[in-house]
């Protein structure tokens, strides 16, 4: 099974009260048939956040690997669909711990992605990635003061107590 950090903790708080209409279909065993069928309707009706949605559920119940190739496919129709929260979500979840390379620099695309179009959380998360060297990117303080700076002028302050670890000193630098 997958472990995807920050992922999962923000999947499950987003998430919390969606997709309710595929819940009794894919409960039931067996489930990839099902699944794989809700999957193309859920596609073909088009709708960004209904994608989005289901894509973040397959993500918390996942039972399998299967189940979240499907998930990925969901977020990346969202994502592509200027879904600000699917970017957001794709590009942790192609972060997972152990990610091949391009897996973390697709994974960073969407965070900045979502960034640029306003989600005002992406850029704390690509700064703390940054200021921790997390998911096996090297440590940057400087790019991590940038998103951290970009966070602060969308109206979100919490970069004081990212950095409250880090000496003046180290951070002056940039």
């Amino acid at each position: 099974m997958r472990s995807c950090g920050l992922f999962a903790a923000g999947a499950l708080f987003l998430f919390h009260s969606h997709a309710h209409s595929v819940t009794d279909t894919w409960m039931t065993e067996p489930h990839q048939s099902e699944t794989q069928q809700a999957l193309a309707e859920v596609l073909e009706r088009g709708s960004a956040d209904e994608t989005f949605q289901y894509g973040m559920f397959l993500v918390i119940h996942a039972r399998d690997a299967a189940d979240f190739g499907y998930a990925e496919t969901l977020l990346r129709a969202a994502a592509n669909q200027a879904h600000v929260g699917a970017q957001h979500y794709l590009g942790l979840f192609l972060m997972d711990d152990g990610a091949p390379e391009n897996r973390l620099q697709e994974g960073l695309y969407w965070l900045g992605f979502a960034a640029s179009l306003g989600d005002e959380i992406a850029p704390l998360v690509l700064g703390q990635i940054f200021m921790e060297g997390l998911y096996g990117i090297s440590p940057d303080r400087c790019l991590a003061m940038e998103w951290f700076e970009a966070a602060a002028l969308d109206g979100v302050y919490l970069q004081k107590e990212l950095v409250k670890d880090y000496s003046e000193e180290e951070l002056r630098d940039c």
